[in-house]
């Protein structure tokens, strides 16, 4: 496994004159190790000779000629597909592991991360895996490492279908609302998949606004179970997070379904959701610009200046992040538009004017990173604004 994602590492990243050597060389070590293993008698044998001898060309073509190999795109197809099919068969022996073996099997965690990290090689790995077997009374441990394998299945449109097909979606509920809660984090992250807005898999109904009280309860890192119609204490629950990761898929999963669902929005802020979302992003190890896009998102112009946001969104001005940069662009333009909206309204320009909005927004458009993006324009919208309504009234 360490081998084909080095080899998809290097056919997937910019080439220089080292790749090709590097790409050969991790390529003829991958056919060893399983030509030594004990699926030699299963690999597709002829497409293994045929690779060998293209490296041997190769190879020679180097030594003779004294140039830098070129790597061609039928190597590349070789390779990719005597990997996929090595991946189809490991895939196929945990899967006939995971049917024969008990939840008190020490493999058992193993093989299901080995699996995890099959799903990531592509979707016709994920489909070659696609059913799976029951384990009666799976360990939460074991659970949590399932519905993340889930997850990243669910990424594919298909898949996704397949489950809601099956009546996965009213399972997923199911361990939302019952499971522990590193349990319940993880099946935010299928439910947030299954309602993903771009693909339209499910249309709420009133039947579903119970859904929002388990992601909100998901916010917690307690062992308490769900009490269904408690909106207010899963509400309260919210306070006790501590992680980013937690936050961010039980909020992915809040903002699809808000997406869709004006009531839902209109429930949250009867009561305080969008303030105890702000305040468990004031806690260290909470906040991302991952998380605070989500914030973002849900963009309300009442919950934002009634339930404290106005300053958590102006800090999105400017958000930065090194590793991140062009995805805070994003959140900065986003930002940006919900304050124009906010500011649209004579109640929201008062509340920006009076939590610093003129300043910060003054601040930023000196910026000489700022200059000449859409976010200045709309930021510069907003100062003109504020200067036609407060600096005029207090010269008077």
């Amino acid at each position: 496994l360490r081998l084909a994602s080095a080899i998809y590492a290097l056919m997937n990243s910019p080439s220089d004159s080292n790749t090709p050597a590097e790409l050969l060389m991790k390529t003829k070590l991958f056919l060893q190790t399983m030509e030594i293993s004990s699926l030699s008698h299963f690999l597709p044998n002829q497409d293994i000779q045929t690779l060998r001898r293209i490296i041997s060309d190769l190879r020679y073509q180097q030594s003779y000629n004294g140039k830098c190999m070129i790597v061609s795109s039928f190597f590349i197809i070789m390779l990719k597909k005597i990997i996929e099919e090595v991946l189809v068969l490991f895939a196929k022996i945990i899967s006939l592991y995971l049917l024969n073996s008990t939840n008190c099997d020490r493999l058992l965690v193993i093989a299901l991360e080995q699996l995890i990290h099959l799903m990531l090689f592509g979707d016709e790995i994920c489909l070659a895996i696609l059913s799976l077997c029951d384990i009666s009374s799976t360990p939460n441990e074991t659970l949590r490492l399932l519905l993340r394998a889930l997850s990243i299945l669910c990424g594919l449109y298909k898949a996704s279908l397949r489950l809601i097909f099956l009546g996965g979606l009213e399972t997923i509920i199911n361990i939302m609302f019952t499971a522990p809660i590193p349990c319940a984090v993880e099946a935010a992250g299928v439910f947030a998949q299954l309602t993903n807005p771009n693909h339209n898999f499910i249309t709420f109904n009133s039947s579903l606004f119970i859904t929002v009280e388990t992601i909100c309860y998901c916010h917690s890192n307690c062992f308490q179970l769900i009490k269904f119609k408690n909106y207010n204490r899963n509400l309260e629950i919210i306070d006790e997070s501590l992680t980013s990761e937690s936050l961010l898929l039980s909020m992915v999963a809040l903002a699809n379904i808000t997406s869709q669902k004006k009531p839902v929005v209109d429930s949250l802020y009867r009561h305080n959701g969008i303030k105890r979302i702000v305040n468990a992003l004031q806690r260290p190890d909470c906040k991302t610009v991952f998380v605070l896009e989500q914030v973002i998102i849900f963009s309300l112009a009442y919950a934002i200046i009634a339930q404290n946001a106005i300053p958590l969104l102006l800090s999105a001005l400017t958000e930065t992040d090194a590793v991140y940069s062009h995805y805070c662009q994003q959140i900065q333009h986003k930002a940006a538009i919900c304050i124009n909206a906010l500011a649209s309204k004579g109640i929201g320009l008062k509340a920006l004017y009076e939590k610093n909005g003129y300043m910060v927004i003054s601040k930023l458009l000196r910026m000489e990173c700022i200059q000449r993006t859409s976010v200045a324009v709309i930021c510069s919208n907003i100062k003109v604004m504020m200067e036609k309504k407060y600096q005029l009234e207090s010269a008077v």
